[in-house]
């Protein structure tokens, strides 16, 4: 997360950072018997940047903090 705000800081006036986790477990049963447990977990980030006057937005579930970055601006 900071990593992010440093990476924005070093190219926009203003930068703010929205992180949401989200967890899921699936269980599926047949017969009365488990057949198949998964867990999933995704990290979702949005960011909000200002750059001479302008405002500037980007959101992933995935990438690297740098391309967050660059498409913000």
């Amino acid at each position: 997360m900071m990593e992010i705000l440093e990476l924005a800081r070093q190219k926009a006036e203003a930068a703010e950072l929205y992180e949401a986790k989200t967890q899921a477990l699936s269980v599926s049963f047949h017969g009365g018997e488990v057949e198949k447990v998964a867990s999933e977990e995704i990290l979702g980030r949005a960011l909000r940047v200002i750059v001479k006057g302008r405002l500037g937005f980007a959101s992933t579930a995935g990438g690297t903090p740098e391309a967050l970055v660059e498409a913000a601006l």
